[in-house]
C-alpha cells in the first residue's frame, strides 16, 4: 500500500473552517514539548490562512477552466469588450486582463 503524503496535521483537517480541526500528533508521555501560546495561536492562523488560499486557487482554477471552455465553445481565442481582454494560448493557457487594473 502507499504511503500516505502530507503533514498529518494539514491532512487531517474537515475543512469546515474551525481552529480545533487542526490536530497535532500525540506526543509519548515525558516527551512533549513546552507549550507556547503565542507561537500555537499563530501556527493556527497560518494553516487557516493556508488552507483559505488553497480553496480560493481550487475555485479560480474551476473558473479558468469554464471560461477556456466558454472560448473554445464560441470558437474564440481572442476576445476583447470595454476593458476586459481575453487571450487563450494554444496549450489552454489563459490571458485575462482588466485594462484599468493592474490584476491579470
Amino acid at each position: 500500500m502507499a504511503k500516505r503524503k502530507g503533514n498529518p496535521e494539514i491532512r487531517d483537517m474537515d475543512n469546515d473552517g474551525d481552529e480545533d480541526d487542526i490536530k497535532l500528533q500525540q506526543q509519548i508521555p515525558g516527551t512533549e514539548s513546552e507549550r507556547n501560546a503565542e507561537i500555537e495561536k499563530k501556527a493556527k492562523s497560518y494553516l487557516m490562512k493556508m488552507r483559505s488560499r488553497k480553496a480560493a486557487g481550487e475555485l479560480e482554477s474551476e473558473a479558468k477552466d469554464s471560461l477556456i471552455i466558454a472560448m473554445a465553445e464560441a470558437g474564440e481565442t481572442h476576445y476583447r469588450h470595454g476593458n476586459i481582454v481575453v487571450d487563450v494560448g494554444e496549450k489552454r493557457t489563459l490571458k485575462v486582463k482588466d485594462e484599468n487594473s493592474s490584476d491579470e
